[in-house]
């Protein structure tokens, strides 16, 4: 009997969806808990005893194990397509969306309409020069402005106008090239730059609902760590919150983005009582990670709100920051985990 090497790519996406489903559920158990432990009317030393231990200890391990069986089931995925890529191999390239590119307009219930040439200087790829929109894509976004923050040049060197007005980017696929190419229009609620006007965040966001499936509902939610990848065709990982320290050595690997915490709601925003309220960070959001640098006198992390420079309006009405600064401490207090290239 002949032995078999490799794995079954539906059945390595089946238990990645199982690893991905039992994250949620842990998440959900966690918000019920919370909510039981912070509202209980209970009062005296043991409450007091019981609340502490469970934001010092058990939160954070079932936070920390939420977060590992997401992990794994994203490296499930990858490995997934890594297998398929290898069964497939003799037919020469990787296969996207049955081998060839998808259609120039991916689908999306807004009318599209046509947008201006994007200045060929790549120091209009800023990351300051994103303006998400409506579209849950924050992995997306700010995994792209990270790396616009590192390197812009290498994000003109991936998006090309073509001489028929289309654009055509480059994406990675198991740090394979994959040239995906979209029509010139766009939907006016989406990622767009400052004053409304469309730009490369713009053709990259619709080029990456093109390569993640072929409709904008594709991109509607996701991991940094993925979007890191695909844009520059580097093996990531997502850790937990790390330190300064170790935050800068990801970023002498590459593009870094952090998440927030989780809160009560089911979001990330406001998880624990002693968030930092005054800076208004948006909750269950991606930010970029800028730099980490002496600022008034003190070791700061710089991130950047995907929704704008002015922050944006959250559902609740609440105005938010979109350029910011964090001691460490309310860093910790605020952020869940790390994505970054992985080396």
């Amino acid at each position: 009997m002949g032995e078999m090497l490799g794995a079954n790519p539906d059945q390595l996406r089946r238990l990645a969806k199982a690893m991905g489903d039992g994250a949620e559920q842990l998440r959900s158990v966690t918000m019920t808990l919370q909510s039981v432990v912070q509202d209980v009317p209970w009062a005296g030393g043991d409450a007091s005893s019981l609340r502490a231990s469970w934001k010092s200890a058990h939160a954070p391990k079932l936070l920390k194990a939420q977060a590992l069986l997401s992990e794994n089931a994203q490296l499930l995925l990858r490995q997934s397509d890594e297998q398929e890529r290898a069964s497939t191999s003799s037919s020469g390239g990787i296969s996207v969306s049955g081998g060839k590119d998808l259609p120039g307009n991916p689908d999306a219930d807004f009318d599209h309409q046509p947008f201006g040439d994007i200045s060929e200087d790549s120091g209009d790829m800023e990351s300051s020069d994103i303006y998400q929109g409506q579209l849950g894509d924050c992995w997306f976004l700010a995994g792209l402005g990270a790396v616009a923050s590192q390197d812009p040049e290498f994000l003109a060197e991936h998006i090309t106008r073509n001489d028929d007005g289309t654009y055509t980017v480059q994406f990675y696929k198991g740090g394979e090239p994959v040239d995906i190419t979209v029509e010139a229009t766009r939907v006016e609620e989406f990622a767009r730059g400052d004053n409304g006007v469309a730009n490369y965040a713009t053709v990259y966001e619709k080029a990456a609902a093109e390569f993640f499936g072929g409709s904008y509902s594709d991109i509607d939610g996701d991991d940094p760590a993925k979007a890191i990848e695909a844009i520059t065709g580097q093996n990531t990982r997502t850790e937990g919150e790390l330190n300064f320290d170790d935050i800068e050595d990801r970023m002498a690997d590459g593009p870094v983005v952090a998440a927030t915490e989780q809160g009560e709601d089911g979001g990330w925003y406001d998880f624990w009582t002693d968030t930092v309220d005054e800076k208004q960070i948006v909750g269950n959001h991606a930010y970029i990670v800028e730099e980490i640098a002496e600022r008034d006198g003190e070791r700061m992390i710089h991130l950047r709100n995907p929704w704008g420079p002015d922050g944006g309006t959250a559902s609740d009405g609440e105005q938010k920051v979109g350029d910011i600064w964090l001691t460490e401490q309310e860093y910790r207090e605020n952020f869940a985990n790390i994505s970054s290239v992985d080396k």
